[in-house]
C-alpha cells in the first residue's frame, strides 16, 4: 500500500477513549465511476465489507 495524506480528527477521540482507526480502502478502483470518498457518486467496493468484518472478528477472537 502507498501512504496517503488524509486528514482525520479521530485522534481527538483517542485522547479520551482507547481505540484504533483502520483504513480499509473501500473505493472501487475497477469501476468506471471511481469517485473520491465524499463525492455524491462514490461507489463502494462491497467486497471490502468482508475485510472489515474479518478484521473485527480477528480482534474479538484475540481478546477472548
Amino acid at each position: 500500500l502507498n501512504p496517503t495524506l488524509i486528514g482525520e480528527d479521530f485522534a481527538y477521540y483517542l485522547q479520551d477513549i482507547p481505540g484504533a482507526f483502520f483504513h480499509l480502502g473501500i473505493s472501487d478502483k475497477g469501476s468506471k465511476n471511481n469517485y473520491p470518498l465524499h463525492h455524491p457518486k462514490f461507489s463502494m467496493n462491497e467486497a471490502s465489507l468482508l475485510k472489515g468484518v474479518q478484521l473485527f472478528l480477528a480482534i474479538l477472537l484475540n481478546k477472548l
